[in-house]
């Protein structure tokens, strides 16, 4: 589970001959998806190139410097960070790991033979052609990637739509009938929480059930101090409004 805090800091002053990074929007954390997530550098380098890129997850830049490929795996964290390398500058993104999990959906025929099943529900726009099952040892089986939660669906036999008859749970449609409901279980966690308060005129941050904190300053990571004092850089003190943004995450995301 992913806390985040927002700080806007409003300072007063000025420091001279501080080379600035390109100013460009504040940029927000990158769900990844289950297989490969397709990046345009130009979503966030606005009329700047791309030297390189560092980070921690799979990927591969085109030759062009003007896409990049992020693949998913099982070993990489709960949060990464992409960093964007331009003219010496440095710009970092959080990178959320995908958290669906591996589904299977199996159905066993107790009185008829089927040539085609299918399964249509709420995790597939109740289009049956999106997810036809596998028949397997006497089962139909579907294999699917899913996020925690609860989802309405209805086997399809041979083309009729029917109750999963293996499934004892369902809900009213709203429409005077029932349809079956699976349940994709979340695991069990203590949430994460952030806070902060101004101690010296320095910003602290609280936190609880947290394993890990990163903080950015724009769009850079800063670090934090062994009792949770921001380090702020000095450009803060130019800046009329600045943006920081602390995220907290646990073993469980």
């Amino acid at each position: 589970m992913l806390r985040y805090l927002l700080i806007i800091l409003t300072l007063i002053g000025c420091v001279d001959g501080i080379d600035k990074n390109e100013k460009f929007d504040i940029f927000s954390p990158i769900n990844l998806l289950a297989d490969t997530t397709h990046i345009f550098i130009k979503d966030f380098l606005i009329n700047q190139e791309l030297d390189s890129v560092s980070c921690k997850v799979p990927h591969f830049l085109t030759e062009d410097k003007n896409q990049l490929f992020l693949f998913s795996n099982k070993e990489i964290l709960e949060i990464s960070i992409l960093t964007l390398w331009s003219k010496g500058n440095s710009y970092d993104i959080l990178l959320r790991k995908n958290k669906k999990k591996d589904v299977t959906i199996s159905y066993k025929p107790f009185d008829n033979k089927y040539s085609e099943v299918s399964i249509a529900g709420e995790f597939n726009n109740w289009n049956p052609r999106n997810d036809l099952m596998n028949f397997e040892d006497g089962y139909w089986i579907l294999n699917k990637k899913m996020n925690p939660g609860n989802y309405q669906y209805q086997i399809i036999l041979d083309g009729k739509w029917s109750l999963d008859s293996n499934n004892s749970k369902k809900v009213s449609n709203g429409n005077g009938g029932f349809n079956s409901l699976l349940t994709v279980e979340e695991e069990k966690k203590e949430k994460p929480t952030l806070s902060f308060k101004l101690v010296d005129n320095k910003i602290q941050i609280i936190s609880s059930d947290v394993d890990t904190i990163l903080a950015l300053y724009e769009n850079q990571i800063i670090t934090i101090d062994s009792v949770g004092f921001l380090n702020l850089p000095d450009i803060s003190q130019s800046e009329k409004y600045s943006y920081v943004r602390v995220y907290g995450f646990n073993n469980y995301g």
